[in-house]
């Protein structure tokens, strides 16, 4: 079932949509508002999509080790978007984007295509009980050189951007 991303919305109107979250009146810190947004109602539910502790949150480029996905602005059919890293201390980050959608809301979206997060049970790598199920599919302890070479080779910028645009239509409404 497509979302509808609002036309046209600028990279401006995006982050006032986002600094909107920010708890402190004269706070023009993006990065703390960016937290603050994540738990925006309609942003919180569509996260919970996958479980995580969602401690930390990133749109900084190399602030997370995510080799092969990039955070930061971009666009869907022609409106700003935000690409985030996200996920709990403990976790592997994985990949979200930040949009507004056609009734003017924040919204998010988690694409499976080219994200790293366990795709058969729905939850961060490193989750509060996801030892177990990395065990049964094979994934070598969470951690160590051998699990960061299974699941760093899972980020794929390019499979990332086409499923959240293939998912993502525009909408005529303003």
């Amino acid at each position: 079932m497509p979302r509808y991303i609002k036309k046209d919305v600028t990279q401006e109107e995006l982050r006032a949509a986002i600094m909107l979250y920010s708890e402190e009146e004269d706070d023009d810190d993006f990065e703390i508002a960016l937290s603050e947004a994540v738990y925006a109602p309609q942003v919180s539910k569509d996260l919970s999509k996958i479980k995580s502790e969602y401690e930390n949150f990133s749109c900084e480029p190399g602030e997370f080790d995510t080799p092969g996905f990039t955070p930061g602005w971009d666009t869907i059919h022609g409106s700003a978007v935000l690409w985030i890293a996200l996920g709990g201390d403990a976790e592997y980050p994985f990949a979200a984007v930040l949009y507004i959608d056609n009734k003017n809301r924040l919204r998010a979206y988690i694409p499976k295509e080219g994200n790293c997060y366990d795709k058969k049970h729905k939850m961060a790598y490193g989750y509060a009980c996801w030892e177990e199920y990395g065990k049964e599919q094979g994934i070598p302890e969470f951690g160590g050189a051998a699990f960061l070479k299974v699941v760093d080779t899972q980020f794929d910028d390019n499979k990332l951007r086409e499923d959240a645009a293939n998912r993502i239509q525009i909408s005529e409404k303003k």
